[in-house]
């Protein structure tokens, strides 16, 4: 007998909280992803995401504190939306153990965290390669 693989879609969402009270805020994320298989050995994935943060979060990590010593123009961000993402990756079983893998991303800052003076690159990428071994399958 042959078994094929069938698409799958996935939905995820995240939260973290600062729970020790050191003003980092909180932070949600959510993403959405689709996995194609292309034969059996190999499984392509596209997927998509956005980030959000309070404005504790948000201000800690793209705000410029007023009267500071920054030479920096003070900048409060408010939350929301702060960051997209989307990416492709494609996964290849050469045999029984071993996996090659290759992925792509980029994300993009959005709204304050986009306007913020500490920000540099608004848009970034990434490409990995990777090889694994499976070792109990």
């Amino acid at each position: 007998t042959q078994s094929r693989s069938s698409a799958a879609s996935d939905v995820y969402k995240r939260q973290s909280q600062d729970i020790l009270g050191r003003d980092g805020g909180a932070q949600w994320s959510t993403s959405i992803g689709y996995t194609w298989p292309v034969t059996e050995q190999t499984k392509v994935s596209f997927g998509a995401g956005a980030s959000f943060g309070d404005r504790t979060y948000v201000r800690g990590h793209f705000g410029v504190p007023a009267g500071g010593s920054s030479p920096l123009p003070a900048f409060e961000p408010r939350g929301g939306l702060y960051s997209v993402d989307a990416g492709v990756e494609v996964m290849t079983a050469l045999n029984r153990h071993w996996v090659v893998l290759g992925a792509a991303r980029v994300s993009q800052l959005q709204g304050d965290a986009r306007r913020s003076p500490l920000t540099v690159q608004p848009v970034g990428y990434s490409v990995s390669v990777g090889l694994a071994y499976r070792c109990c399958r």
